[in-house]
């Protein structure tokens, strides 16, 4: 990032410091892998909120259905683009939650302790993925093969005329 790029974006909301504890904070779509705060957005079920710049809050939503003209009809909040596939509306940073409470924004998982401790146990376990041990397979109680050709049992014994076929072979 060049000195200029940070200059711009000074005094922007930092949506991760100021809201990262309780919602999830993504990087905008195309922005790469930066960590400047003007690109971190909150997405929700109806859009995404953004950093608008100074203490203003943008959000853009997903279409131009009813939470659009919801959110347009609220007195503190400001149309800056009305298009076809949804408007990008501006507010103070301060009406957060009221328009928070209508467009739902995606919260962070939060764990107990408890589920803390229980997840950290399951790292160290070496044996978590170790196969099952079935039951013992008990090897006495199988039939060993046979040892010679002089068991009756399994001695053939093979006769006819091969003479034809030694012939066959030899070509």
């Amino acid at each position: 990032m060049s000195g200029n790029e940070s200059s711009l974006h000074e005094g922007t909301i930092d949506l991760k410091a100021r809201f990262g504890d309780t919602y999830r904070i993504e990087v905008e779509e195309g922005a790469g892998r930066t960590c400047d705060p003007a690109y971190f957005i909150i997405p929700c079920r109806h859009g995404h909120f953004y950093p608008h710049g100074g203490e203003m809050l943008g959000f853009a939503t997903n279409n131009r259905g009813g939470i659009a003209k919801r959110l347009a009809s609220l007195p503190f909040v400001t149309v800056a683009q009305d298009g076809a596939d949804g408007m990008n509306l501006i507010f103070s940073v301060e009406y957060f939650e009221e328009v928070a409470e209508i467009v739902k924004p995606k919260r962070r998982r939060q764990y107990t302790e408890e589920q803390k401790e229980a997840a950290l146990a399951n790292l160290g376990d070496k044996r978590r993925f170790a196969p099952k041990v079935t039951e013992e397979i008990d090897h006495s109680a199988l039939e060993s093969p046979p040892t010679g050709s002089d068991d009756a049992e399994h001695s053939e014994e093979v006769s006819g005329d091969f003479s034809g076929l030694e012939a066959d072979f030899a070509a």
